[in-house]
């Protein structure tokens, strides 16, 4: 009975020992798997991490393009305004330029044709300048020339040269009223002599 006793008991330690030993390389088992998911779990967060920097620098790049493409957009959008402006505005001068030069143009041949004579037509067509007005009122020293009084009889102080002032007055305030350019308004001295020719 002891020996079947004894036998028993050394069964029972032999299991006992083997449950162990499994226990054992279960829990070593299990210690290693836990060992491996925590490295996986370090990992993902590092990559999480990583990823959430990355994004947030995307995102700000991101969002600083945007505001520098609505910028350059309204600068765009007003660059674009200002060239249509300037273009219809160069448009317009370039219109005014046009009409000025065919004046210029038209006053030009104009005087060139009446150069050495002011006849009936060209009395005409300066009928309403005030030019005329002026040179050929009553009390002008031109129109008391025409009546035989000297304009040096009625004022001792104007003479020839008083006159040719006055001339040369009258043609200012007539360049200054529009009708005839600056450039124009006494080729080769001949507006002078027609006032003479007029005046003799």
């Amino acid at each position: 009975d002891t020996a079947s006793i004894t036998s028993s008991r050394i069964a029972d330690i032999a299991e006992w020992e083997a449950n162990e030993a499994l226990r054992q390389r279960e829990l070593e088992e299990a210690k290693g798997r836990a060992a491996q998911m925590e490295k996986t779990m370090r990992w993902w967060s590092d990559c999480t991490a990583n990823w959430r920097e990355k994004w947030s620098k995307v995102r700000n790049e991101r969002n600083k393009a945007r505001d520098e493409c609505k910028q350059l957009r309204t600068k765009l959008e007003t660059a674009l305004k200002e060239t249509s402006t300037n273009k219809r505005e160069k448009e317009e001068l370039e219109i005014q330029n046009d009409q000025l030069k065919r004046e210029i143009e038209r006053i030009h041949i104009l005087l060139l044709k009446h150069a050495g004579q002011f006849d009936s037509q060209i009395l005409e067509a300066l009928s309403e300048d005030p030019l005329k007005e002026f040179v050929f009122s009553n009390g002008s020293p031109i129109k008391e020339r025409e009546n035989g009084v000297s304009s040096s009889q009625s004022n001792p102080e104007c003479d020839s040269t008083a006159i040719h002032d006055l001339e040369s007055c009258a043609i200012e305030e007539y360049v200054l009223q529009g009708a005839v350019p600056r450039q124009v308004k006494e080729p080769d001295k001949k507006v002078g002599s027609t006032f003479e020719q007029i005046n003799g």
